[in-house]
């Protein structure tokens, strides 16, 4: 955990210390971009903000205790007729909070509105994207939005009633309840999401508010029982980008991790590094908590049950679409990566963290996989000509369905990047071959003759490798039977056969894509018979 220094007494170290603590984007806000000697009402603001840690300052060695400290600050203080937080943005400014034109629509205006009153509160829970935002809860604005979502005809919410609230089953794996209460910030904080991905980390109150339509539209559209188009993310360590490199992907893109894209409760993993070298000699470093991003476009669909789930009778959810979308992108853009480059160590991305950009809901859960508990990676920088050929695989494999060849996949992304055995890599990797090539009888002359015929030409070679594959084979068997093996000898047989495995998924997705729908007893024969 990053320790936070004792509060400074000077103005200056004041200053670079709220920035460190609670975010620079947040501070600019308050203060409105403080440069230079501090104005009369700048410094009254900063006063009060140390004040309050200074009140605090056994709890401020996390920034969420500092967030948890200030929480006060969004709350409602009729005398000045807003938030104190927005009152000390109105006191440094000297100028009232920022206006935008009206639209036809009621509830949009609503919203915008309360995007205003809100968006210091968005900035102070900027890497906390489940904190539940509020806002004011006693303010006309924020009032005026409950009273708008719940007279809304195109929501399911009790007219006058927003306490009331409906049951949500998701294709997210969510199950929840929404109230009215909350509706209209949850939409809010869903264009917020949003927008930060397509934009600066900390977009600003335009950009807000430019994406709000699209978010109530999206918002009305899924709770109408429409299946609608949302974002799922996943952060991988392993590897690293250029600079400013993104790849569009047509369904999604790649791009580099953001400090500002982690949830604050991988704050460990962001501060756990990986140092290695690169093959020019360069030093490369990745972090536990991701260095690259994806982003999905995955389907969302929200179900509406008429009463409170019991899970201890027989309920069906709904299929998870958007999971299996994610999982499914998640499983190609590895397997790309490790068919597009010829390295002499396999380059490997590991998932750590996953979450949905929900168009309403309040909260949802965040998957995360500890890389600690994975093989050691060998971190790499890849190069622009190995980002064009990553991109290149991942448009190729969108045209061969992955999941046809069975665990094939998994496994041998299990063998490469999983297992901290050699023993375990071994089997999984003939497991992979067996997902590919197997049949029911005759295993080990099958699988062996089809890998050789399809990897070499007619003659010695494919002969040899035939009789290596074997070989594998037996080897494989006596690690499952217990029979005693030689450390070194597994070792070598576990990289021949993770070698010899993204052999055969790339051959089936360039030169054979005709066999990849078949069974793996299909393929066997077909191979066999060429």
């Amino acid at each position: 955990m990053k320790l936070v220094p004792l509060i400074p007494n000077d103005m200056e170290g004041q200053l670079e210390f709220l920035c460190e603590v609670l975010g620079k984007a947040f501070i600019d806000w308050v203060l409105v971009n403080p440069s230079g000697p501090l104005t009369p009402n700048q410094a009254e603001a900063l006063d009060l903000l140390i004040t309050l840690l200074r009140q605090g300052q056994s709890s401020v060695g996390h920034p969420g205790s500092a967030r948890l400290i200030l929480s006060g600050l969004t709350q409602y203080y009729p005398e000045v007729n807003t938030s104190a937080l927005n009152y000390l943005r109105i006191r440094s400014t000297t100028q009232p909070l920022p206006r935008f034109t009206k639209s036809e629509d009621d509830l949009l205006d609503a919203l915008t509105e309360a995007a205003v009153e809100i968006y210091g509160e968005l900035l102070l829970n900027l890497r906390n994207p489940h904190a539940g935002i509020l806002g004011p809860y006693a303010s006309p604005v924020m009032q005026r939005l409950r009273a708008a979502v719940t007279s809304d005809p195109s929501l399911p919410f009790r007219l006058g009633d927003e306490n009331a609230g409906v049951y949500i089953v998701t294709t997210a794996g969510q199950a929840t309840s929404i109230q009215g209460t909350f509706a209209g910030t949850s939409i809010i904080s869903a264009a917020w999401e949003q927008v930060r991905m397509h934009n600066p980390a900390t977009p600003s109150l335009e950009n807000l508010v430019e994406a709000l339509p699209t978010a109530l539209d999206k918002a009305r559209t899924a709770l109408s029982g429409s299946t609608v188009k949302t974002t799922g993310l996943c952060s991988f360590t392993g590897a690293t980008l250029p600079s400013n490199a993104v790849i569009e992907l047509g369904w999604g893109r790649l791009r580099s991790a953001r400090f500002e894209d982690h949830p604050e409760f991988v704050d460990s993993m962001v501060e756990r590094r990986t140092v290695g070298q690169a093959e020019s000699g360069e030093e490369v470093v990745i972090s536990d908590a991701g260095d690259v991003i994806l982003e999905v476009d995955v389907p969302f669909r929200i179900d509406m049950p008429a009463a409170p789930i019991d899970f201890t009778a027989d309920f069906t959810w709904p299929k998870q679409s958007s999971t299996l979308e994610l999982e499914k992108r998640v499983l190609q853009v590895r397997i790309a990566l490790m068919l597009a480059l010829e390295r002499a160590t396999i380059p490997v991305v590991l998932p750590v963290w996953r979450r949905f950009v929900q168009p309403i809901g309040q909260g949802g859960s965040v998957g995360i996989s500890d890389p600690e508990l994975s093989a050691p990676r060998v971190p790499s920088t890849l190069s622009s000509m190995e980002v064009e050929s990553w991109r290149e695989w991942i448009g190729r494999l969108d045209s061969v369905e992955l999941l046809r060849l069975g665990v094939a996949p998994a496994r041998l992304l299990r063998a490469v990047a999983e297992r901290r055995d050699p023993f375990d890599s071994l089997i999984d990797s003939v497991i992979c071959w067996e997902a590919i090539f197997g049949g029911d009888a005759e295993m080990t002359l099958r699988v062996s003759s089809a890998i050789a015929r399809l990897l070499r030409p007619p003659g010695p070679e494919r002969q040899q490798l035939r009789r290596e594959v074997a070989d594998l084979y037996r080897l494989r068997s006596k690690v499952v039977h217990g029979v005693g093996v030689a450390m070194d000898d597994v070792i070598e047989a576990s990289k021949t056969a993770i070698r010899l495995g993204i052999q055969i998924v790339r051959t089936l997705a360039t030169d054979r894509v005709d066999l990849i729908n078949k069974t793996s007893s299909e393929r066997s024969i077909l191979v066999l018979m060429d």
